[in-house]
């Protein structure tokens, strides 16, 4: 009875949400951005992992593990089980194939192009975002995101070295993996929108890892010997980038876009560079050229141009 209460409340809640204030747009951005600290100090684990294992083998035992993680806090908490809705199955498998499709993007136009031209192509999401946003979701783009946005390209081209020697194969791949991010940060923003958080983070993830787990069917792709992934380095990446990275990273995501727009999301998501920048130099002693000092301001200042909230300048009563 009091788990049916539950359930009708949040229905409602979801549907009649009141505007956010300030602080709550202050503290769903600072998660956001801590979830993208998470994804860019996992940077260094994961380059760890794949020395030994495949890349969709590596993502198939990470996605696997967060979809049982998921499923298992599903099935205890009845208003989450109860939310699961055919709608739900139709949303999360759209978001779904859209990271996979930013995943299997990405690791296709590594295969003919360079590393720092993949992150800055995978980076322009942030451009794709509002241009996609105001068809998809009606939004209004004002003069301060596109200046925002534009910091935060300038940004990502000094931060990830973009040196550009033609066009390429890969290059394609990476343009195309930049929309299928930025579709499904659109996307989040809409398919929350009477759905219970949780639920919809637990179908995305299990068709995601559907989509991984059928690529290592694929020759090149396949799981090679039980002696590499069974590397201690290999489950210790597998598993912190399995809760952190996935479980709790996209449940926020999920939960915090209800009140971040899309634009602001994608900007702030443009940090991940600049993080695993950050902890390259601080842990592993990395050389950080003064080139991506100056890129990672500009990404930084970008969020503090774009939030309507901060007055760039005192206007004379």
């Amino acid at each position: 009875m009091t788990n049916d209460i539950a359930h009708s409340e949040w229905k409602a809640n979801a549907g009649a949400a009141a505007p956010p204030g300030p602080r709550h747009r202050l503290f769903a951005g600072s998660v956001l951005l801590f979830v993208t600290l998470i994804w860019g100090a996992t940077f260094s684990l994961t380059k760890g992992a794949l020395a030994h294992i495949r890349v969709f083998p590596y993502l198939t035992l990470r996605f696997a593990i967060a979809t049982a993680c998921l499923a298992l806090f599903t099935l205890a908490v009845p208003s989450v089980r109860r939310a699961i809705t055919r709608r739900t199955w139709w949303r999360g498998g759209l978001l779904g194939t859209c990271l996979y499709g930013g995943y299997a993007l990405q690791t296709m136009g590594l295969q003919t192009t360079s590393a720092a031209t993949s992150g800055f192509l995978t980076g322009l999401s942030v451009v794709m975002v509002p241009l996609l946003g105001m068809p998809i979701l009606r939004a209004r783009v004002t003069r301060r995101n596109w200046a925002a946005v534009a910091m935060a390209v300038a940004g990502l081209a000094l931060l990830t070295g973009l040196d550009v020697q033609g066009w390429r194969i890969g290059d394609v791949y990476g343009l195309l993996c930049s929309v299928c991010l930025a579709l499904q940060i659109v996307f989040t923003e809409r398919a929350v929108r009477g759905e219970h958080p949780i639920a919809l983070t637990t179908v995305q993830i299990a068709v995601l890892t559907v989509w991984c787990s059928l690529t290592t069917l694929v020759p090149g792709e396949h799981f090679t010997s039980p002696h590499d992934w069974s590397r201690p380095e290999v489950w210790a990446a597998i598993l912190v980038c399995s809760l952190l990275g996935t479980v709790f990273a996209y449940a926020m995501q999920t939960h915090f876009q209800q009140t971040t727009s899309a634009t602001a999301t994608a900007l702030i998501f443009t940090t991940e560079p600049l993080f695993a920048a950050i902890i390259g130099w601080f842990a592993l002693g990395e050389r950080m050229p003064m080139s991506h000092a100056v890129g990672g301001l500009l990404i930084l200042a970008s969020m503090v141009v774009a939030d309507e909230s901060i007055a760039l300048c005192r206007h004379n009563a």
